[in-house]
């Protein structure tokens, strides 16, 4: 036999043996898609979060059994590279204030879609796919990134070649009804080799949510310190020096919150106008958007809070709500739902105000970070996300030894921490709330706009805690606070004292809107991604309150100081709204 001849058959035999090694069965096999971009698919769980999911049976064997529900996910397509790159420098210019030339021109929808979509040749191919194993039901996004499928155990089993189980929590102490999730039994699930370069991932399919850990709110204590003061609107006003009457701007200005399975009442909104702003009476919300109908029967404090606030601080700009079904705790799948509304609306809301997340560890970084793509790609069509930072403080793990990074950190949201205000005498001050998460990212590093404030921070606060706690070229957040404690929300025909993040989010946002309005009034766009605005603002003394007092410890672990500057506590401090106007009102 010739050496050539024998040569090939060599070269068969050991590509045989790779494809088997690989759990492939020749160019047709499967790839898998367990540890994406160097990290575990997921965190994994402690012991106590381990005893709390059960597998309770085989799913596609006793589905019909147990009517188990159809699985709900995602399958993420691959987007243009080379589109992406273009998205982010469109965003970088034009909320840049240093690019005259570029600044508020964002991406119309149409042109943000053909940057970044996949062909549709490449849809064809995903569809043939799931029509294959059997998937009962799909829907592709109008952006074509996404597809939205529902499939029955057996289905899902024929499409990623796993066995899906039915778990549910040992004990849940968040829900009347029932959960069951259901998952693939490995940590790892498949697809077809010829997809590869065309899926990013399907979700969520393994792994499971933390027990019980969703929204970054509290209520307060009763019985406030004598020098802490009831915060209602008309107290922000003065205290952030909003000197803007609250009266309607005549423009298209929008805005909205983002809730999951939590509700609000027109009458305690009626009623939070009359008691604090009455020039706001009768003023409802336009609609509730998402997947899930507002129950006005059964108000939630979150969304009684979002909605009051976001409302009297962004005066008489049209507001809505999306409301999400939460089924199984998985917040990142409810991410994503909001965001696909959001990417196939050619004219969204234009300020968003979020008050949900866990913490950055829990989730695969390719889902980690194409979340905060859609972000970007939002922000760079002229959409403004803020984001509640938390209520953890540092968020101590539980061995003590570092902090539990918060999710999201994207560098394409702002980041808000909370402060508590007191008054001596008629004069206010802040300190840094205990509760306020700040830290730095291990997902993202530092950009541009902060680089300089995390530097003079970390150079310059004394009693840092050490860094093995944490990751000194992260993204630092929060970006701003506002404040976060003993805030009036009216829930059930009653006022309520609430404390947390999530009280200071829509505060912000609310202050974005104002400025958005003076914009669209002016013939100017709306200012999208804000951080770089907010970041170039600080060089002005007078652009913020500087918090410098106050400590984000958590449990065992040592907490960051507030401290002049950006801190990782309150971020650049409190707006001066009447300062930052001037400044709104000279960009182009």
């Amino acid at each position: 036999m010739a050496r050539t001849t024998i040569l090939v058959l060599l070269l068969v035999v050991l590509a045989a043996a790779l494809a088997v090694a690989s759990g492939s069965s020749g160019l047709r096999g499967f790839v898998s898609k367990r540890a994406a971009s160097g990290r575990s698919h997921w965190r994994p769980l402690t012991p106590e979060e381990t005893r709390q999911w059960v597998s309770t049976k085989r799913a596609a064997v006793d589905a019909d059994e147990e009517q188990l529900p159809l699985i709900k996910a995602y399958v993420a397509l691959k987007e243009n590279a080379a589109g992406l790159r273009t998205v982010q420098e469109s965003i970088e210019a034009s909320s840049d204030p240093a690019r005259p030339d570029r600044y508020g021109r964002h991406l119309e929808w149409e042109e943000l879609n053909a940057l970044v979509a996949p062909s549709e040749d490449d849809v064809a191919q995903v569809t043939q796919w799931l029509e294959r194993a059997g998937v009962e039901h799909w829907e592709v996004m109008a952006s074509r990134s996404w597809v939205r499928i529902a499939a029955s155990a057996e289905a899902l089993e024929a499409l990623v070649k796993c066995r899906v189980r039915a778990y549910t929590p040992r004990k849940d102490s968040t829900k009347s009804e029932r959960i069951v999730i259901q998952r693939c039994e490995e940590e790892v699930y498949e697809i077809p080799r010829h997809l590869d370069h065309i899926v990013d991932f399907v979700t969520p399919i393994v792994g499971f949510p933390r027990p019980n850990g969703k929204k970054a709110q509290y209520t307060a204590h009763s019985g406030a310190p004598l020098d802490q003061p009831n915060v209602t609107p008309t107290l922000l006003r003065k205290l952030y020096n909003i000197t803007t009457p609250v009266a309607s701007q005549g423009v298209n200005n929008t805005q909205a919150v983002f809730e999951t399975e939590d509700s609000y009442s027109n009458a305690d909104l009626q009623a939070f106008f009359q008691e604090y702003v009455p020039q706001m009476a009768g003023q409802r919300v336009k609609k509730t958007l998402g997947n899930l109908p507002n129950d006005p029967t059964d108000p939630d404090t979150e969304a009684s809070l979002d909605i009051q606030y976001i409302m009297a601080i962004g005066a008489f700009a049209p507001s809505y709500s999306y409301n999400y079904n939460d089924e199984d705790g998985d917040e990142i799948k409810v991410f994503f739902d909001w965001v696909n509304d959001l990417a196939n609306d050619p004219k969204p809301p234009l300020v968003h105000s979020v008050s949900y997340g866990e913490y950055g560890g829990d989730y695969p970084m390719d889902e980690v970070m194409r979340v905060s793509n859609e972000w970007m790609k939002l922000g760079s069509r002229g959409l403004t996300v803020l984001v509640a930072s938390g209520d953890d403080g540092v968020g101590c793990n539980d061995w003590c030894t570092s902090f539990e990074f918060p999710y999201p950190s994207s560098p394409w949201i702002t980041l808000v921490g909370a402060t508590q205000v007191h008054q001596n005498s008629g004069v206010f001050s802040e300190i840094g709330s205990t509760f306020s998460t700040g830290g730095f990212s291990n997902d993202f590093g530092i950009p541009s706009w902060q680089a300089s404030y995390v530097s003079y921070y970390l150079n310059n606060c004394p009693n840092l805690p050490a860094s093995s706690y944490y990751n000194r070229s992260g993204r630092g957040l929060p970006d701003i606070a506002a404040a976060g404690e003993n805030v009036q929300v009216f829930v059930g025909g009653s006022v309520e004292p609430v404390a947390g993040t999530s009280c200071s989010a829509p505060i912000i946002a609310g202050i974005v809107s104002l400025w958005n309005g003076m914009r669209l009034q002016a013939g100017k766009p709306s200012l999208g991604f804000i951080n770089p605005f907010l970041y170039k603002s600080a060089s002005y003394a007078s652009a913020y309150y500087d918090v410098t007092s106050g400590n984000n410890a958590d449990g065992c672990c040592p907490g960051f100081n507030a401290y002049k500057g950006w801190d990782p506590v309150t971020g650049l401090g409190t707006p001066n709204f009447d300062f930052l106007t001037k400044l709104v009102k000279e960009l182009p």
